[in-house]
């Protein structure tokens, strides 16, 4: 559902985004239509971190409206106390979990970590991990690198990129799983401080 009204507060309101001024931004999105331009009001909101603005703004607004925009804009920017309060009333698999991509491309490695319960890591390739590496968030590769499919990831990721560029990534990628492993070893030695005996099969 979307508003075919004009809205009267788009100067102010452009005006106190370019000078990051919350409070004005805040005041001036509570008297806006809220389903003016398919609920732009609540992914401003979200985009700026604007919590009560959000919370306020969700029951009157439609948070899936533009495949869930509100909730990728809170994801994108970090702004956990948002995501909170979209994920409950938002499609986080809307898009090829577009707010979980958007996530890991921007380093938002405690927005990945909200997020994973609800999107599908799979999505688009895994392209959620090709994201984390190709942008190198090295936090969000930790949490996404373990259950998603890095095989999937680097194809997805060489799709996107020169041919010439190829061999950078796939090395690239090896030297993530060669991170990974150290990083599974040094969690399993045990507290004495030995190396774990590692039968050969």
């Amino acid at each position: 559902m979307t508003s075919n009204t004009t809205n009267p507060y788009n100067e102010q309101l452009l005006a106190a985004a370019a000078e990051n001024d919350k409070q004005t931004m805040a005041e001036l999105l509570l008297l806006c239509d809220p389903l003016f331009k398919d609920s732009w009001p609540l992914i401003l909101a979200a985009d700026f971190g604007l919590t009560d603005v959000v919370e306020k703004l969700i029951p009157v607004s439609n948070p899936k409206a533009n495949g869930s925009a509100a909730l990728a804009a809170a994801a994108r920017n970090g702004h956990v106390e948002c995501l909170k309060l979209l994920l409950p009333v938002s499609n986080s698999n809307d898009g090829g979990s577009f707010a979980l991509r958007t996530a890991a491309a921007n380093g938002q490695a405690e927005s990945v970590k909200l997020l994973l319960g609800h999107s599908d890591v799979f999505a688009f390739g895994c392209a959620a991990l090709a994201c984390a590496v190709r942008y190198n968030h090295s936090e969000c590769i930790d949490v996404l690198y373990p259950i998603s499919d890095p095989k999937q990831a680097l194809a997805t990721l060489i799709q996107y990129i020169k041919p010439q560029d190829a061999q950078h990534w796939v090395q690239r990628f090896a030297e993530v799983e060669a991170q990974q492993q150290r990083t599974r070893i040094a969690r399993e030695v045990p507290a004495s401080g030995k190396e774990p005996v590692r039968l050969k099969l």
